[in-house]
């Protein structure tokens, strides 16, 4: 790190917190994180996605603490600063689960539905999410049948050979 490089410091912090949620440390990811935004400046643009990141494990790190409103509140922010379309989808999905666990079926759906239309591929991803969006649809209706859903996306799921993602829907 070169000194005064606080674009490496802020990377290195995210990294760290990123790893500390990886192995359950949730509340030391979100100090290490918040630290990080000591290091990393809105106003440069080469900043963002470390930014973007950094607000998306918070939201990820309090979600598994199962504080809500500050997963949605950072997910929303980490949104701001991302223009990568994949990491975007990933953001929302984050949130669109969050909205599921906190019984917000309408929004989660919502969500699920916007992200099903930006996807343009039908792959695992795809898969992914049309499972969840069938999961949250059946939890707001249960005379609703997700079984159409499920039986797509597990197909999908099985000509990509991904045996975990077969296995959840």
């Amino acid at each position: 790190i070169v000194s005064n490089d606080s674009l490496g410091v802020g990377k290195c912090l995210v990294n760290m917190a990123i790893i500390q949620e990886n192995f359950g440390d949730n509340y030391g990811s979100i100090e290490t994180s918040l630290l990080a935004f000591d290091f990393l400046k809105p106003s440069i643009k080469e900043h963002y996605s470390y930014i973007s990141s950094n607000n998306n494990n918070i939201g990820v790190a309090a979600n598994n603490l199962k504080d809500y409103a500050n997963a949605e509140k950072f997910y929303k922010k980490a949104l701001i600063f991302t223009d990568d379309p994949n990491e975007s989808l990933m953001i929302k999905s984050n949130l669109a689960n969050t909205y599921y666990l906190e019984t917000k079926y309408k929004e989660s759906t919502d969500l699920y539905e916007a992200i099903l239309t930006e996807i343009k591929e039908k792959d695992e991803v795809y898969a992914k999410i049309l499972s969840n969006y069938a999961k949250v649809k059946w939890e707001q209706n249960n005379n609703y049948n997700p079984l159409p859903e499920f039986r797509e996306a597990y197909l999908i799921q099985k000509k990509a050979g991904d045996l975990w993602g077969m296995d959840a829907s």
